[in-house]
């Protein structure tokens, strides 16, 4: 994260939170799995949620978000040099 820091800019510092949100969505995916993992080892019940929280679903939803966001930012860069006489 220090290095999202360090190449992160104002006025919005998009680069440090696109990282952190990335980061940690995967990470809570690790958590969830591990959850899973010791409820079914140790036949304890899965947590249980309110109806309108999903944090798995939450987490899967920030990462698509953050592909997305990639995948536009490639698009305007390629159209962005393909505009660019060649030397």
């Amino acid at each position: 994260m220090a290095s999202a820091r360090d190449n992160s800019f104002p006025p919005d510092y998009d680069e440090y939170y696109r990282y952190r949100d990335e980061k940690l969505s995967e990470f809570g995916l690790k958590a969830f799995g591990q959850i899973e993992s010791l409820c079914d080892k140790y036949r304890n019940p899965f947590p249980e949620w309110p109806s309108f929280y999903d944090p798995k679903q939450g987490f899967l939803d920030k990462l698509a978000k953050i592909e997305e966001m990639d995948r536009r930012r490639s698009q305007v860069n390629e159209t962005l040099m393909s505009t660019i006489p060649p030397l």
